[in-house]
């Protein structure tokens, strides 16, 4: 359901969501190199909060948030993944970095 931009190799990268299974689906697609394309990614943008379009969105911050000194990832959606996020979050055993924007400020100065 969601696409990625950038590969490693130094690029950033945009996430179209994030559904259970996300993580799986790019190590199939970029294999040992799929760790870094999570580390390289600049922005994860959630259309709405259906399962199968935010659920894998926690995986991905933790491995992000597994090596000393990544940048928090910058989240994009609906306010309630904000408040969804900020939950499931609190509840992990190792601490998670994002910056979470409700879709409807992404634009604003």
């Amino acid at each position: 359901r969601g696409g990625v931009g950038g590969g490693g190799g130094g690029e950033s990268g945009l996430l179209f969501d994030a559904g259970e299974g996300t993580l799986a689906m790019l190590r199939r697609r970029f294999g040992a190199a799929a760790d870094e394309v999570v580390r390289a990614l600049a922005l994860v943008w959630i259309s709405h909060l259906h399962a199968d379009h935010h659920l894998g969105l926690v995986r991905l911050l933790e491995l992000r948030s597994a090596r000393p000194g990544a940048a928090p990832l910058l989240v994009v959606g609906p306010h309630a993944l904000g408040v969804w996020l900020r939950e499931a979050a609190a509840r992990l055993h190792s601490p998670v970095e994002f910056r979470f924007v409700h879709c409807g400020a992404a634009g604003a100065d």
